[in-house]
Order: structure tokens, then sequence, then C-alpha cells
């Protein structure tokens, strides 16, 4: 089972615009989001043992994934047993530690160059580190950036010829407040700090959307409502914010099929699992509602989205510590 999901790729981050209300719990539960599976499946990684047993991921926190151009799949995630230890699977194989780091949040990865970026946050300094990995590295080299927060860091790539231009997103660090900053990486520097005309008391959420050239940051502002604001590619200025609507546990999640979006969260009321669809123009589908998952799955942790070939999937994690995904979306 294993095998069907090193087809996917991740994307991270949020968009969304107009209000966003919570459908009827009963309708939204028969109906589903369009082309939403109504089971999940297992996310698994490769044992140590001389038979390489196959064994589903447990995390406290939800993993992450990023595809190289070459098609080589990284799962990273966080350990399971309290200790905050970075893991990573390449391809569904053997489990190996990303360079012994801990941290109190979940760690993201995106596609950069020929291989992947990885960042986390540190448990004690509160700096966000990254590095690069490819299937051939052995071991991982941490950089430490001067940006700080106590949550994790949300991180999209920019289409460019080399594959190395990123955005970074994250919540400043408690001792300065709860602004929501972001950085440009050009492919050989970082760029200064954006203030985005926002805040929030949990991590934002990242993504581009090449429809209209546009990085876009969601968050769950002090009342549960998502919010959300855009950049175009090229400006230093940032939208205000706008409202989505919700109640929900921030960060949320994010895809887009090239052209409608997804939205999940996770709810407020129950830990049950949300979704909401947008066009390409920020508006939304389906009336604007939101549907619960099918399955009635719920998560402590939340939700992360990714995309293949116009097919958005889910990663979560349920009570037990199960690492889960499923197909939620169609594009459709």
């Amino acid at each position: 089972m294993f095998f069907s999901n090193k087809w996917r790729t991740v994307t991270v981050g949020l968009l969304a615009a107009g209000a966003v209300v919570l459908a009827n719990e009963g309708s939204a539960f028969a109906a589903g989001a369009p082309g939403e599976e109504k089971g999940w499946h297992g996310e698994y990684y490769q044992d140590s043992s001389p038979n390489h047993n196959n064994r589903q991921i447990t995390t406290q926190g939800v993993m992450a994934e990023a595809r190289t151009t070459n098609g080589n799949l990284l799962h990273i995630w966080r350990s399971a047993d309290g200790q905050g230890v970075l893991w990573g699977s390449w391809n569904g194989g053997e489990a190996f530690q990303l360079g012994g780091v801990r941290s109190n949040y979940s760690p993201t990865v995106v596609q950069f160059g020929g291989g992947v970026a990885l960042f986390y946050t540190h448990p004690t300094d509160h700096h966000i580190y990254w590095a690069w990995l490819n299937p051939r590295a052995r071991g991982t080299n941490w950089t430490q950036l001067p940006f700080r927060s106590e949550y994790g860091p949300s991180v999209t790539q920019i289409p460019s010829q080399s594959g190395t231009q990123l955005y970074l997103a994250y919540r400043e660090d408690d001792s300065l407040g709860t602004a929501i900053l972001g950085n440009f990486y050009d492919g050989q520097r970082w760029g200064d700090t954006q203030y985005i005309d926002a805040e929030t008391h949990s991590a934002p959420t990242v993504t581009y959307n090449a429809a209209n050239r546009r990085i876009w940051v969601a968050h769950v502002d002090p009342t549960a409502a998502v919010q959300l604001n855009f950049q175009t590619l090229g400006s230093s200025n940032w939208s205000s914010t706008i409202r989505v609507g919700g109640s929900v546990y921030g960060p949320v999640g994010f895809a887009s099929t090239g052209t409608n979006m997804q939205i999940a969260a996770r709810s407020t009321a129950d830990n049950a699992i949300w979704y909401t669809e947008i066009g390409p123009d920020g508006r939304g589908l389906n009336g604007g509602n939101w549907t619960r998952d099918q399955s009635g799955q719920t998560t402590p942790w939340g939700v992360n989205l990714s995309v293949v070939n116009g097919i958005i999937y889910a990663i979560t994690t349920a009570t037990t510590l199960l690492s889960l995904y499923k197909q939620t979306y169609n594009g459709k």
C-alpha cells in the first residue's frame, strides 16, 4: 500500500478568500469534497531489521514530504516518543535521523534544486535552521538562519530555472509579539524580513499560486477564523488581511490543482477534519461551504496537503499517532 504514496509531492501553504461558513454537519459529512476518498491509508517506512519490514510512521505532529526533480520522495517527521527527534525516509525505505536534531514542532520540506530543503525550529534558541539533502547525501548539515520563532516554519518553492528560489513564512518569536514574517530566498541569499499585515497565535502557512503569480500566506487569527494575505511576485507589498472564516486550529493545509485549490483544517469543536474548495479568483466553490471528512477522521495535530497530477491528498496523524493519507480533491 505504501508504494502508492510515492507518486505524491507536497505543496504547503493556504489560499482562500471571501466569507466561508461551516456547512451543516450532517449534509457535509454525506456529500464530502469532490473526488474525496472515504477511507485513509497508512504512511510507511522500512525498519533496520535484516528483512527491512514495513512499519507505519508514527509521529507527534504531521508528516511532510517533497520530491526531487528526479522523482525521489522524502518523508520527514517528528518522533512519537516525546523526544522530538526528526526522522526521514527516502522512497519508503529505511528511516534515518536528520542530523540528530530535535524540535517541538514538525519539520517541513520543499523541492530545492536537484534535492530538497529541510527546515525546523530549534527548541531552545528558537532559530530556524535549514539543510539541503538528496538521496546520495550522508548526514544532514544544518545551518542556523537569523530568523527566530517558537513555532514551525512554512516554505514554498518559487518557480525559477534553477529551482532554488523559496519563500519562508513564520510567526515571530514570542518575546517580540504575534506578527507574521517572511523572507525571500533568491537562490544565493536571504532577503530582508517582510512584515505581513497579520498576526496569529499559531504558525502561518505559505504557498505559491502560478495562476496569478502570487505568494499566499494564511493563518488562524485569535478568533479561530482563517485569514490570508497575498503578495504578487516581484512586489514587496502585501495585501490587507482577507477573512476566510471557519472555527479551526492553526496551522491549516493548502494545495492547488493548478487551477482550483483546497483548504484543510482541524475543527475547534471536535478535532474533525474539514475541507473547502477555492477557485482561481480566490472565491469559494460549492457555495463557499466546508465539508467534513467522509470517514469522520479526527486528529489532535492538523493536516498537510499534497498534490500530484492535479489530484490533492491530505496527510494527517490519528489519535493513535499513526500517519495517514488519502485523496481529498479531484480539482473539479
